[in-house]
């Protein structure tokens, strides 16, 4: 029985050479602009994390949990958060502006 090679060890992952990567600081405003939003527009908070969250489908960063009526509030929150990054870091990841 000879021995085998052992396999080579998997390149480390850098996320600076993924585009859809984004910083702690990135995530945080993110979910930030969701917030102060549905805050504005008389909703209330539940929940925010800027941690990873594994759901089945995969794992997400960030989640903001919120409360808030009316659809054009919604649409409102939900557009908020990839505006504050574009505010504050530009267009890195190739966003549409609105």
């Amino acid at each position: 029985m000879s021995a085998e090679a052992a396999p080579e060890s998997p390149q480390e992952w850098d996320p600076q050479s993924d585009p859809d990567w984004q910083s702690d600081e990135e995530v945080a405003y993110h979910e930030a602009g969701h917030a102060v939003v549905a805050y504005a527009l008389g909703g209330q908070i539940m929940s925010m994390t800027v941690e990873d969250v594994e759901y089945p489908e995969g794992i997400e960063r960030g989640r903001t949990r919120h409360y808030i009526t009316g659809l054009d509030s919604e649409i409102q929150c939900r557009l908020a958060g990839g505006k504050a990054t574009l505010i504050r870091f530009g267009n890195r990841h190739g966003a549409t502006t609105i």
